[in-house]
């Protein structure tokens, strides 16, 4: 599971949204890759093999193939269905960690045959850039490439991105011919076609390589320190958004390129209809021009219920009134309109746990067509059939039709069918309350050959359980490899925010909900119990360790580990982060001025008015001296600033801690070198503090040694000081 479906938490003010402010170059390329071997060898699986008698390596995990890239950040679909509704193209991604690079696949496949065909193949992922607090943003998160066919169907136009810039090209659908049609000079950010099939429409951003340059002119004379400004990430100011795309079209015969008409942009992803009102949160339109759109009831409460609402041609808008699509507490994840029908999924059950397909045509009740445990993301609407890709904690990506009357599912292709061949332990989903009365759940995974009588050590993974079951949220905590390991392993689902816990005051803003969490560490509490309850139902369900238990986050859950190492070190004996943290001096220097400013307006204290107090439940500088539990850093370049004070302060004070920095890594790292690596160190990690793993190959490591040290300091009683921190190991 990478971060999928909304993995940000949003609103809540930690490391989710510090980390996400470094500046997006434009143009930038991928970190070194390696080797010369072809990245796309075996990119379509194999038949499928007898059932294999071995455990889940962390090779298994790198190399999955996937569909899509999803990860919350857009309702897209990678799913291309071609004008005859036969035949759909996507393209398959699969990481090399030997090469360090990524195979990118355009695939055709007939929905009649299980098998798709490779048509073309080069480039690398395309990183997702956003405006956040205005400035322009790399998230380092791979973005949703949706191939788009002619409307004769003998052509496929998608995005890949080579020598670091993201190009519109055209291939024929049979694989024989590849070109290149756009050769814009900033990244293309979506493509179509013109309804002749004569021109491939195109968007990109306007004005970037002009500010870029008003950025170089100004450094010339001295960068000016202001809101633009992200230290962690340089010095240098990013460009400031967001800015307007521009729609394009280019002829393929001439090369000219002209504005696209207003049913182009439509057919770009420009949601602006006639007759949609502002502020519309999904808008679909059907084949015979209907529209469907969900939108919130009071767009001023930020707590408003949302409905939906469908407009026929020429007639007024319809609000659903049934209760699965009136006043619902969240917006809907995607809805369709089949010509007779309004499909929508949408999240319901104990903290929303559960994703359901419902059917509604006006003048009748909704009616449910599929619920599940597992995700679908990503559908399209083809015919009467909703064509989605689907994952559950033990199965990976696969696409699926859903018949949009029946609700009856059929498998269409499965990329990954040699994993079910693993031997995997079994799984089981636990449900809880926090302190506040608020929802959650979690996954626990048992090891294959699970002993009742041997209490396990166990591993939290967070925040995100939804889907698959790969390494939490950014994907660096290998769930199915910890199990092979003799782990028991819980991948938690973050509560609600701690504001929905309370009557609903009529916010209208983020800020006063932040307020409201800030307070008393109120979400900061609010996660934190639900991983100790979440432990405690581990608890109830198998024999655990209580001596044995380690703790891991990123973003928001790194922002958890470090609150649980000020306020329960007792509960865990080991921890590992991938990014880092939120104190004092980080959230109100190197974060830079426009999240110094948010966290002011969340009640953070300033600089001038500083008040030690608030920091002591948080920061692990404020509390270095009695930092006990093992921690390990591994941390993107471009974040790792954020993050040495903490780490010179828990050093400095002899606590077990260590830092590897990534170089060319933004909030997710995306290399597949350095995921191999990740995956490795935190298992050996893992192994070191909690299983007692002590070959006499590790012990023969300078990072076995070190954490050895660390060990035999914290034995004795005293903290390790021996290394200072300007010295090599072994110097």
């Amino acid at each position: 599971m990478v971060a999928n479906a909304s993995s940000l938490k949003p609103a809540a003010l930690s490391l989710a949204a510090a980390f996400l402010a470094f500046t997006a170059t434009p143009g930038a390329a991928q970190a070194g890759v390696r080797g010369t071997r072809d990245p796309c060898t075996g990119v379509l699986a194999s038949p499928l093999a007898s059932p294999s008698q071995r455990t889940v390596s962390a090779r298994d995990l790198v190399r999955l193939r996937d569909i899509g890239f999803y990860t919350g950040f857009a309702r897209k679909s990678p799913l291309g269905v071609a004008p005859d509704g036969r035949r759909i193209g996507y393209v398959i991604t699969r990481a090399d960690p030997d090469t360090n690079a990524w195979c990118q696949a355009l695939v055709v496949q007939d929905l009649g045959k299980s098998e798709p065909r490779v048509v073309d193949t080069g480039g690398t992922y395309i990183p997702v850039i956003r405006y956040i607090r205005g400035n322009r943003t790399n998230t380092g998160a791979p973005d949703v490439i949706s191939p788009a066919w002619s409307p004769d169907g003998k052509w496929i136009a998608y995005r890949k991105r080579v020598d670091g810039i993201t190009q519109v090209w055209r291939v024929r659908a049979d694989g024989s011919e590849s070109y290149q049609v756009t050769h814009s000079d900033v990244d293309v950010s979506d493509t179509g076609w013109s309804t002749d099939g004569k021109s491939v429409l195109f968007t990109r951003e306007t004005g970037v390589l002009e500010a870029a340059e008003t950025i170089r002119q100004e450094g010339l004379g001295g960068y000016h320190y202001d809101a633009r400004t992200t230290p962690f990430s340089g010095m240098k100011p990013a460009v400031s958004g967001p800015r307007p795309l521009e729609y394009l079209a280019i002829d393929i015969a001439t090369g000219k390129i002209r504005q696209a008409t207003p049913e182009e942009k439509r057919m770009l992803g420009d949601r602006k209809f006639d007759g949609v009102p502002d502020g519309a949160l999904n808008v679909s339109q059907g084949s015979d021009g209907t529209l469907v759109w969900s939108i919130a009831t009071d767009p001023q409460r930020l707590m408003s219920p949302k409905a939906i609402w469908l407009k026929r041609p020429g007639k007024q808008p319809v609000v659903c009134t049934d209760p699965t699509c009136r006043d619902m507490k969240r917006d809907v994840e995607a809805l369709f309109w089949d010509g007779s029908a309004v499909l929508f999924l949408k999240r319901e059950g104990w903290a929303d746990a559960m994703t359901v397909l419902y059917r509604w045509a006006p003048g009748a009740a909704a009616r449910r067509l599929l619920e599940t445990e597992d995700i679908l993301m990503g559908c399209t609407l083809t015919g009467k059939r909703l064509l989605c890709m689907r994952e559950g904690t033990r199965q990976p990506r696969r696409i699926v039709t859903i018949d949009a009357r029946s609700g009856k599912e059929t498998v269409i292709y499965d990329p990954n069918p040699d994993f079910q061949n693993l031997k995997l332990g079994r799984t089981k989903r636990l449900y809880w309350h926090n302190r506040y009365g608020l929802p959650a759940f979690g996954d626990l995974v048992l090891p294959p050959a699970y002993d009742k009588g041997k209490p396990l050590p166990l591993i939290i993974v967070q925040y995100i359980t939804r889907g698959f079951l790969r390494g939490g949220t950014g994907d660096e905590y290998p769930i199915w490899l910890f199990a092979a390991h003799g782990y028991a392993v819980l991948s938690v689902q973050t509560p609600p925010i701690f504001y929905q816990s309370l009557p609903d005051p009529g916010w209208h803003t983020w800020e006063e909900a932040e307020a409201a969490n800030t307070k008393g560490w109120s979400e900061r509490w609010s996660t934190l119990t639900s991983v100790l309850a979440g432990i405690d139902a581990a608890k109830r369900e198998v024999s655990i360790d209580p001596a044995r238990i380690g703790i891991t986050g990123l973003s928001d859950g790194s922002t958890t580990v470090q609150f649980a190492l000020v306020n329960a070190p007792e509960a865990f004996a080991a921890a590992a982060i991938s990014s880092c943290c939120m104190g004092p001096q980080s959230t109100r220097v190197t974060g830079g001025p426009a999240f110094y400013a948010l966290l002011r307006q969340a009640g953070y204290p300033s600089l001038a008015q500083d008040d030690p107090a608030f920091w002591k439940d948080l920061s692990l500088s404020a509390n270095a001296d009695k930092i006990k539990v093992p921690l390990l850093m591994q941390l993107a370049d471009h974040e790792t600033l954020l993050g040495l004070d903490d780490y010179a302060y828990l050093h400095d004070y002899g606590a077990p801690v260590d830092l590897y920095v990534f170089p060319g890594e933004y909030h997710i790292k995306s290399q597949p070198a350095h995921r191999l690596a990740i995956y490795q160190r935190n298992l050996a990690w893992f192994d070191f503090w909690l299983g007692g793993h002590d070959g006499e190959a590790e012990a023969q490591t300078e990072e076995y040694k070190r954490w050895s040290a660390m060990r035999k300091a914290l034995a004795n009683g005293r903290r390790d000081r021996t290394s200072p921190l300007n010295l090599r190991p072994g110097s």
